[in-house]
Parts: structure tokens; sequence; C-alpha cells
């Protein structure tokens, strides 16, 4: 969260200064970096000779049966089989199978969060596990095998999984390639509704402190959604310091009877999650505020909504 504020003195009506400023990003994804221990697999024997067996289709949902088989051992909750996480799983095993490799990162598709977004899956964390076996059982004990893999099968922060798997071609006929995508998905954000909740978080929180509600001003909302929407993404903190100086201006100081500071909040959220209520917003001397809040998407095309407050204070 950019926190800044401009307060009154003798030579100017308003003086711009800096405060505590910080960025906070809320709910971007977590990944797990591409590294040799994401990676497991099997070989089949030399001249081993492999007969008909399960379809795809019901590969994948046996081995998304063994992870939640695995997790109910460990007492986690069961995942969700996602349908949207299984077809980017999918590509990818077929991807590596075409080309003999296993990769998180490979250069026709890209890294994992490269292939969520291209497919609009909007998610707060992600993980991922790829394999080659010549079984889904062998592919399930080896990652067990491995602290990194056992990790995100056994994560908390995840709630969805997809698997995907295609069998491989030439030198690995007999292998199959595996790709497990974990993920805690989020919704597409909707801006009108986070600004709605973020007010009424604010008036939980004064009220649970015993302080009085604030008085949200039409003139504030008004400034604020102009400010937003001259502000470019990614900004800097003296992005903010401009803006907060032309709030000034379209609010002349006396304008408002309790108002004689004012300071400017952003803050960069995916869902209601991720909402914080800054100190500003918490003090007893805080009178009046405006909010505004708009869609926009970072660079790597996920859905974000930044909300912008613009707060006046005595």
């Amino acid at each position: 969260m950019y926190h800044v504020r401009v307060w009154p003195d003798r030579r100017s009506p308003w003086k711009r200064g800096v405060i505590g400023i910080g960025l906070f990003i809320c709910g971007l994804n977590a990944w797990l970096p591409s590294r040799p221990g994401c990676q497991a697999s099997g070989r089949v024997p030399e001249g081993r000779m492999l007969a008909a067996g399960p379809s795809i289709a019901e590969l994948e949902h046996n081995l998304f049966s063994m992870l939640n088989r695995d997790r109910a051992q460990r007492g986690l909750t069961p995942l969700v089989l996602d349908s949207s996480l299984a077809r980017i799983a999918r590509d990818h095993s077929r991807e590596m199978a075409a080309q003999g490799t296993l990769s998180h990162n490979l250069p026709s598709s890209g890294d994992l969060r490269t292939r969520l977004s291209r497919a609009g899956f909007v998610v707060r964390k992600a993980r991922e596990n790829v394999a080659r076996a010549s079984s889904i059982e062998e592919a399930e004990a080896a990652l067990l095998k491995s602290p990194g893999h056992l990790r995100n099968i056994m994560a908390a922060d995840v709630s969805h999984v997809g698997v995907g798997i295609s069998r491989g071609s030439a030198s690995h006929a007999g292998d199959l390639y595996i790709t497990q995508i974990f993920a805690d998905p989020s919704t597409p954000p909707k801006p009108e509704q986070l600004r709605r909740a973020q007010l009424t978080r604010i008036e939980e929180a004064r009220r649970n402190s015993g302080l009085r509600q604030l008085r949200v001003d039409p003139l504030f909302d008004k400034a604020a959604a102009r400010l937003l929407g001259r502000l470019e993404f990614p900004f800097k903190a003296e992005d903010l310091e401009r803006l907060l100086d032309d709030a000034a201006q379209q609010i002349p100081q006396g304008t408002l009877n309790d108002v004689s500071r004012m300071s400017l909040d952003v803050q960069l959220v995916r869902d209601e999650r991720d909402l914080k209520i800054s100190d500003e917003l918490r003090r007893n001397r805080t009178n009046v505020l405006g909010t505004a809040a708009r869609e926009f998407r970072d660079n790597r095309g996920q859905a974000m909504v930044a909300i912008l407050t613009l707060i006046g204070s005595r």
C-alpha cells in the first residue's frame, strides 16, 4: 500500500510531504521456482513390452484420486478437480512429450504463470509438479519421496488441482509425461464490489475501535475517481505525490471546515481477502474520505483492482 500526506503551512495552502511510503501488492501469486528438484522421472526398462492400458482420462482421474488419498493420510482437505487447470496441465504434458523433455518452462509455452495468464485463469497461489514415469503409481511414489514435490502435494494454501498426462513418443514411447497444477483460484475482481467492501471494512474497524464513522464526501469521491483515472501502472511514489498535489488544487483548503490535512492511499488487490486499512483511516482526527476503484492488468495479464482512498483529517 502506498500512503502520502499533505498538510498546510504559512507559505502555501497545502504543503506536500511523504510519510510511510511502502508498497503492498496483495494477492500476488506464489510460484514454485523451476529447478531440477521439481522434476521426477522413472524409465521403462529396455525391451519391456507394454500392454494396452487405461485411457488418458482414466489415468488422470486415478492420479487425482491418489493425490487426495495421500493428502487424507496427512489430515488435509481434499483438492477439487478443476477442468480448466487440467486442460493447462494436459497441454503442458503434451508439449513435454513432443519435445522429449521435462521442464516447467518450455520455449514454446513459457512458465506456469505465463500459461495460466494466457488461459485467463486468475490465481492467488499456484504450484506445479512435472514427472516422467512408466506408470502413475511410479510417478506418485517418486513425487512423494521428493521434498519439493511433497510440499506441493501437501500444500494447505491451494484448493484446486489439474492433472494432465500425455504418452511419450519415439525413444520415450513407454513413458507417461505428467503435470500436476495446484492452485488457489481467484474470481475475476469487480471494482465497485471491492470499493464497497473496503468502505464496509473501514466502518467495522472504526466501530470496533469506538470511533465515529467517517463521512463519505462527494467532493472527495469525485476527486478520487479523477485521480485514479490518471494513474498509470506500474506507478512510483512520486506519481502519487503529484496526484495528491492535484487533489489539493481540486479541493482547496477551507472548502470543508473539518479538513486541514489530506492523505492518499492506493492498494492493489485481487479479491476481498486482500483489502487492507491504513493507520490514517483508524485515527480519531480523520473525518472525511472518498474512494474510487478500477481494474487493470499486471505485466502477466492477471486482472487486479486498484483502490484509491482520499482521506481528509483535522
